[in-house]
């Protein structure tokens, strides 16, 4: 199944000059912190994919280096499993300006994807 390779290198781009890159994974109390800051930009919406994201940021250096940029910046990511989608498409982006400069990003994702598979997508787009 292919995951969020559009949407990663979306990120990568929009997030590229927020924060310098140390490709060190967080440890699970950094993680922890992170997922439960109220001023988070990266907002896991389903529980599932909760998990995946803390997952990620635990295992990949890179990954969690994405997610401390974006962090960072003026974006703010909304990731959700996508119920009902077309068959077609495995994963989709919605793009909104909003107030004060901020920006927000939508990401829908097919299906169930397990963490490996986000994980290892983000890696060979990086």
């Amino acid at each position: 199944m292919r995951v969020l390779p559009v949407v990663l290198v979306l990120v990568i781009v929009v997030a590229r000059d927020a924060a310098p890159a140390s490709a060190a994974p967080l440890t699970a109390a950094q993680v922890n912190t992170l997922m439960s800051a109220p001023t988070r930009h990266v907002r896991a919406v389903d529980g599932a994919m909760s998990l995946v994201v803390a997952e990620g940021m635990r295992r990949s250096g890179t990954f969690a280096d994405l997610v401390l940029a974006l962090d960072q910046s003026n974006v703010i990511v909304y990731i959700e499993t996508g119920r009902g989608m077309p068959a077609t498409i495995a994963e989709r982006l919605f793009l909104a300006a909003g107030p004060e400069g901020h920006r927000y990003l939508r990401i829908q994702v097919t299906g169930h994807p397990q963490s490996n598979e986000i994980i290892i997508t983000e890696s060979l787009n990086h």
